[in-house]
């Protein structure tokens, strides 16, 4: 936790105000559903706290997250944090998690109650489905991360419009589209093998992820100037034609 860029993140994304407000109005909301269930209380309040979660960690996040880089490069400090002594993956994951972190205070509170309901009413895989949740999350902010950073390099004036956050917000629906074609099914064949749905999108979401994560990490190596070997786009190239 030794990061003076996850910490300077954290000073910056939370105060004592914050910290109260989002438990205090999750917790009406919450209460909200409560009071006016009709007697599937478990059931609504699990797709509630899952709603909640795609939009403070998913959408929420995604802005964040994308702005991690955007206004370094619009308030021209950039140049300062790529002259400090931090490496690339400190810089990486204090961006990726520091950044986010009060989207992910409140993603974990929605987390917290999905989970509790879910089990409460007995949903199927519910464990799976929320760690297929916090998966995407990553896969959305790191993309977000690695698509500025890569533009930076190429066209100014994309990071003066806003960034590449739209591209990642567009994998998104994407991801929600695809989703519901996936789901409308009880098995995925895939290389023969006969996958459950809800695991196949685990497993996707998880590997995607990693692969956000690690473009992050390479094109902050690139841009802090430290030398890489080209060798990462063909091993993503055999991953993506693999899968």
């Amino acid at each position: 936790m030794n990061n003076p860029e996850f910490k300077r993140n954290l000073w910056l994304e939370f105060s004592p105000h914050r910290m109260v407000a989002m438990p205090v109005i999750l917790a009406l909301l919450f209460l909200a559903i409560i009071l006016s269930d009709r007697g599937q209380t478990a059931a609504n309040l699990h797709s509630a706290a899952t709603s909640l979660f795609i939009f403070i960690v998913w959408l929420w996040g995604l802005r964040n997250a994308n702005a991690a880089i955007v206004n370094e490069l619009r308030e021209n400090t950039w140049d300062q944090q790529r002259m400090s002594a931090l490496q690339p993956w400190d810089m990486t994951w204090g961006k990726l998690f520091g950044a986010t972190a009060f989207n992910w205070y409140g993603g974990l509170i929605c987390l917290a109650v999905a989970a509790f309901t879910g089990f409460a009413y007995e949903e199927p895989d519910t464990l799976m489905n929320l760690l297929t949740l916090v998966s995407t999350a990553v896969l959305l902010h790191a993309a977000s991360i690695a698509l500025n950073l890569h533009s930076s390099r190429i066209e100014a004036r994309i990071i003066q419009r806003g960034g590449m956050g739209w591209i990642a917000l567009f994998i998104l629906f994407m991801l929600i589209s695809s989703s519901h074609h996936i789901w409308s099914g009880y098995l995925i064949n895939w290389w023969g093998m006969q996958i459950p749905h809800n695991q196949f999108l685990f497993f996707s979401s998880l590997l995607f992820a990693a692969c956000a994560v690690f473009a992050a990490w390479r094109t902050m190596c690139n841009a802090l100037q430290v030398r890489t070997l080209p060798w990462s786009w063909p091993l993503f190239a055999v991953i993506l034609g693999a899968y």
